[in-house]
């Protein structure tokens, strides 16, 4: 049962008085000197003999434990210093401390001269030994070891025990103060399931070291502290011989360390809980753990939060690596969508043992990134640091985490860094173990490629590593870690630039010299890199290509067709013959209804209202959801997903309502009418899905006519010699805009014409024009070009003047006028129905919207040359991904 302090020398205090007896802690042999162990209430003798200190940096032994109760017993902040910092980052968590004294451990007197040898108004002492002049087994006597009885016990709930530090990943490390409520807080979660009799190889330095000390004292049960010796296997063992216990604690490197020999994996076994933080686990090294019996239980937090989530579960989960939000005071943490399947991990002010903030409304952005479980609700799975998402030169962003994890959880690999931000394609940095020293380097590649292989079938495509982006490292290359033993990112891109830089350039030197067949070309493709290839190797004349040609010319012929006339400078025709050609050898394959023909039916009132939906998770589809979920009309709602799982379609419609704040409008689950449907893929064109569906209305049997409503867009027919815009179908593809998107939609609406014509299927063609956000919360996609270029005011400073009118239609509305559509009887009448949706309002861009956001307009030109000339991280400046458009 936890004792009832209320700040960490009560603990102590209170401890020592009830539990007196009780060992509470075990200090491992070191040589010939035997193994110590300490009452609770040594521990509290001990403290009350210490002297008065600020700073602390050692091994993170007993005498260094018993230094930190010490200086809470005057009424003082520990500052714990990693071992791991250099002495620069030491005075530079000093200085800003306001620290008057640093005690330093055997080792660590290089750190103590350098800060008498500076400005620093610190005095730096060494830490004085057990045994000079302390007693070590008895204290006896001491009936009351309270030094500051004058001090108010409730106002130092909310003094500060400890400073802890930050890893300083991602620049100096940063200082983080942490309460005596707080750090209670910290040490009484989780006692149930981790107040266990430990052992641990985490230093007390390390917030999760002192955790697992505090946890093991307020529990009554004891922590072996590990000895001054290297982390090996078989001087674990050792320890493990003459006690028993029940949870180990270490860092994922030690873990691995272990699970790498049949002796470490026993030792695991023998374990009723093992507890891992700092980092994450390599997925299959901690499934293939958890297969062979190790109870593996991952712990995320930090210093500024404590504990926020572990993957505590029942026996019979297996889900080790999926984290679960807790059960007391779990509601309050919020999870924010940050695109794809991800969220940000934000813990408020409300949160109890929260140390810090970072926003002004008190909470803390964690920066890291998550994905939910398909099926187990308030699972969580940590995928790597918004810093980690890797932007390559197209603006296609991956992230690595999961992979670097997996490649370095091999025996043959030291550590890994993926990179590519800014750059055409990703590649890898690679250091080698002492493993692989028997091995030549020609041996050592081809396995290295079957192991980075295996583990980026996760990456999408475009961030696949081929064989000449991989950096093969000498193999004692030093990689800049941080005291978890992570490997800093940014400090190790930037201390082996030049061998990255020489290897992109290795890269377009190859790409310039060698002849490439049609296979490779198509595997270019694949890459997204042949546009910047061809754009950069290729002589086109001054000329440059669309920023969409691979998507207008998808085959090898016409886009070597389209590069001859780009570089021959020849007009681009709107329409021509091949085009003619494969639009009637698609409608002769998809728009065939022989056979198919329904019994005419008059219109009626609908008996029983069911819709089927697909592109719900986009922004007009989630609006289109949000309505008909909410009408006493409808009384179900199929959305077909292209997804893993039916459960894994839910979660994506989901987070798409969230995104648009349309969530809120729901019960606590989505309604009951509302049924997501996986749906794998539809064939590669997307001419052949439309046919799908249409025969889905077809085969419906009951006594109402199905209606099938197509969305298109109004540039099939913007080409058209009429003054107005008709409401009709297209009478050649002409009338189209020639990129292949809108003719693949004239293609479509021809098909939906036939389907009504010849099999009787009510139809509705609706062309929409530029859709943008809707008119309560105004969210707009912001991966399109007009909230691109309104962005670059946060860059540049200003916006551009056009003499542009625009027709925007709010994505709501539109909703709205399509269920209208939809439920209209003139549906069923005409059998065929085209509807235009353009707004019949015209926006003036400089006259009307500049005014609107309060920005300077520019001429255009020196808008883009200012938008060329700045940030070029499309991360930061997300408006450069569409600079070669704007350019054309």
């Amino acid at each position: 049962m936890a004792l009832d302090a209320r700040t960490i020398d009560e603990l102590v205090r209170l401890n020592a008085e009830r539990n007196k007896d009780h060992v509470a802690v075990i200090e491992s042999p070191t040589g010939d000197q035997q193994s110590q162990s300490y009452t609770s209430k040594q521990i509290d003798g001990f403290a009350f003999q210490k002297p008065k200190v600020v700073a602390l940096c050692g091994i993170g032994d007993f005498e260094y434990l018993i230094t930190a109760p010490a200086i809470a017993k005057l009424g003082h902040t520990t500052l714990f210093l990693s071992l791991r910092l250099s002495l620069e980052s030491c005075v530079g968590l000093l200085r800003p401390s306001n620290a008057a004294l640093l005690l330093v451990q055997q080792g660590q007197q290089s750190l103590a001269e350098y800060v008498n040898g500076d400005s620093l108004d610190v005095a730096a002492e060494a830490v004085a030994p057990i045994d000079q002049g302390m007693p070590t087994r008895s204290t006896e006597g001491r009936q009351n070891t309270n030094l500051t009885a004058a001090l108010d016990i409730e106002a130092e709930r909310n003094t500060a025990v400890w400073i802890l530090h930050s890893s300083g990943s991602t620049g100096l490390p940063k200082l983080v103060s942490v309460p005596n409520g707080a750090a209670l807080r910290r040490y009484t979660a989780n006692l149930g399931s981790l107040g266990l009799d430990t052992l641990t190889t985490v230093p007390l330095y390390h917030a999760f070291g002192m955790s697992s000390f505090f946890r093991c004292f307020i529990s009554q049960k004891t922590i072996q502290l590990y000895a001054k010796l290297p982390i090996t296997t078989s001087h674990l063992l050792q320890v493990t011989r003459d006690r028993m216990f029940g949870l180990f604690s270490a860092v994922p490197f030690t873990i691995k360390l272990l699970a790498e020999s049949e002796e470490g994996m026993r030792f695991l076994r023998g374990f009723s809980v093992i507890t891992t933080g700092g980092s994450p686990v390599p997925e299959d090294m901690g499934t293939e753990l958890v297969r062979q019996g190790v109870r593996l239980v991952s712990v995320y937090g930090s210093s500024e939060t404590g504990t926020l989530l572990t993957s505590l579960r029942p026996a019979e989960d297996y889900e080790w690596s999926w984290l679960r939000v807790p059960e007391e005071d779990g509601h309050l943490l919020r999870f924010e969508h940050q695109g794809s399947d991800t969220y940000e991990l934000i813990c408020p002010k409300a949160w109890s043992m929260l140390a810090d903030s970072n926003q002004d409304d008190g909470s803390w952005r964690t920066k890291d990134l998550f994905t939910k479980h398909p099926t187990i609700p308030g699972a969580f799975k940590y995928i790597g640091r918004l810093d980690d998402i890797l932007v390559l030169e197209n603006g296609e962003k991956f992230n690595p985490i999961s992979v670097e994890s997996e490649i370095s959880s091999s025996p043959l690999i030291d550590g890994c860094i993926i990179f590519g931000t800014g750059k055409p394609a990703a590649g890898i940095a690679v250091i080698p173990s002492e493993v692989t020293d028997h091995l030549t380097k020609d041996e050592f590649r081809l396995l290295l490629r079957r192991i980075i292989d295996k583990a980026q079938t996760s990456l999408p495509m475009y961030g696949r590593i081929t064989e000449d982006m991989i950096l093969l490292l000498p193999r004692n290359s030093v990689a800049p870690r941080t005291e978890k033993g992570t490997i800093i990112r940014s400090k190790f891109l930037k201390a082996y630039e030049q061998q990255i830089q020489a290897i992109y350039e290795k890269q377009d030197a190859a790409v310039e010299a060698r002849q490439y067949t049609k296979d490779e070309i198509l595997n270019f493709l694949s890459k997204q890199l042949l546009r910047s290839a061809i754009m950069k190797h290729v002589d086109l004349g001054g000329n440059k290509l669309g920023i969409n040609v691979l998507f207008d010319f998808p085959t090898i012929a016409s886009l070597a067709q389209e590069i001859f006339r780009v570089s021959s400078g020849a007009e681009a025709s709107s329409f021509d013959a091949k085009d003619d050609q494969d639009a009637a050898n698609m409608l002769l394959r998809y728009a065939n209804f022989g056979g198919q023909r329904r019994e005419s039916r008059s219109a009626r009132t609908l008996s029983q209202n069911i819709q089927v939906l697909t592109g719900a998770t986009g922004s007009l589809g989630a609006h289109l959801l949000a309505k008909l979920a909410l009408s006493s009309s409808v009384q179900a709602v199929y959305c077909l997903i292209r997804a893993s799982s039916n459960a894994n379609a839910q979660e994506r419609v989901e987070k798409s309502l969230e995104e648009r704040n349309l969530r809120s409008n729901f019960p606590e689950e989505l309604p009951r009418k509302i049924t997501c449907l996986r749906l794998s893929t539809f064939e590669n064109s997307c001419v052949a899905g439309l046919r799908h569906l249409i025969n889905l209305c077809l085969a419906d049997s009951g006594s109402d006519a199905a209606r099938f409503i197509m969305f298109s867009s109004i540039g099939t027919i913007m080409s058209t010699s009429e003054d107005l815009i008709p409401e009709r179908l297209l009478r050649s593809l002409a009338e189209a805009n020639r990129t292949g998107y809108s003719r693949s939609k004239c293609v479509a609406e021809q098909i939906c014409a036939k389907a009504a014509a010849e099999a009787g299927l009510p139809v509705a063609i609706v062309r929409i024009g530029q859709i943008v956000g809707d008119t309560i919360n105004g969210i707009w996609n912001t991966s399109e070009a007009v909230p691109l270029m309104i962005r670059s005011a946060q860059t540049i400073g200003a916006l551009p003047t056009l003499q542009e009118r625009v027709r925007w239609l709010p994505v709501d509305d539109v909703a709205q006028i399509v269920i209208e559509i939809g439920s209209s009887d003139a549906i069923v009448a005409n059998k065929s129905s085209v509807f235009n949706i353009v707004n019949p309002h015209t926006l003036r861009w400089t006259e009307d919207l500049l005014p609107l956001l309060s920005q300077n307009g520019l001429p255009f030109s020196d808008w883009l040359k200012g938008l060329e000339e700045s940030d070029t991280d499309p991360k930061a400046n997300p408006s450069r991904k569409l600079l070669e458009a704007w350019k054309m």
